[in-house]
């Protein structure tokens, strides 16, 4: 289920790649569609074939007649939910929303260097956040070889320590600021401007913008783990690494 939920996650995060390269070059016009209905549209069917093979990898490897994991485990209607869910917040995250305005987004024709910013924050945050959704899993799955790993309490120490500490992790949260600062360097306009979600409150400096991003992509995945397994990761502090209420 948690592999399943992760390529869930992969797939609605490229979606809205997609849509907002799709909008920057005026191409969501044929049929009419925001950007903001055109993340959930699935204009390619992707989504419906990822969502069906979690429910399909649920009846092969879940048998009804056997009883359950005592622990860390949903099904796959809240698998799916939870995937969707992650990648969504983390657009509104960036660009505000929901629903995310198209007068929030930028056209190529009418600022190349603002669209070329935006684009690579999105990528950017998007590898983060299925980043991180990856390490996890890997980390429950050794985590549950070890005999010692029996209750929920137990795993969520494990995974705890993971997205606190994560070689990983920290590398892609690197990239992200590197090639931001890089594909934003030419930007004329201020960064709250083309990032007016909850990280462009208060007219903050780009690296102020990512700092956020970062905090909210870390925020959204380890609220989506918790959905996805049914567990109660302290995740107020493993986005910022502050218990200060910035994440339920």
């Amino acid at each position: 289920m948690n592999k399943s939920g992760e390529k869930v996650n992969l797939v609605q995060l490229r979606e809205n790649e997609k849509c907002l390269m799709d909008f920057q070059k005026e191409k969501l016009d044929a049929p009419p569609m925001t950007f903001d209905d055109c993340m959930t549209a699935d204009r390619r069917g992707k989504m419906q074939k990822a969502e069906q093979k979690a429910v399909v990898q649920e009846q092969k490897k879940c048998n009804p007649l056997d009883p359950a994991p005592p622990f860390a485990y949903t099904d796959s209607t809240t698998v799916n939910a939870a995937a969707v869910r992650a990648a969504l917040e983390l657009a509104y995250a960036i660009f505000g929303g929901p629903p995310v305005l198209d007068a929030n987004l930028v056209v190529k024709a009418d600022d190349k260097d603002a669209a070329k910013c935006q684009i690579e924050m999105l990528k950017r945050a998007n590898k983060l956040e299925n980043t991180i959704l990856k390490e996890m899993n890997k980390a429950k799955k050794q985590s549950l070889k070890d005999a010692t790993v029996r209750s929920g309490e137990a795993l969520e120490a494990r995974l705890q320590a993971v997205l606190s500490s994560n070689e990983k992790i920290d590398r892609v949260q690197d990239m992200l600021v590197k090639a931001v600062d890089k594909n934003c360097a030419a930007l004329q306009v201020a960064p709250d401007t083309i990032f007016p979600g909850a990280c462009g409150a208060g007219d903050p400096n780009l690296g102020e913008i990512e700092t956020c991003v970062i905090a909210a992509i870390r925020c959204e995945a380890c609220v989506s783990i918790n959905q996805l397994d049914d567990l109660n990761l302290n995740c107020d502090q493993m986005d910022d690494r502050a218990a200060n209420g910035s994440c339920p």
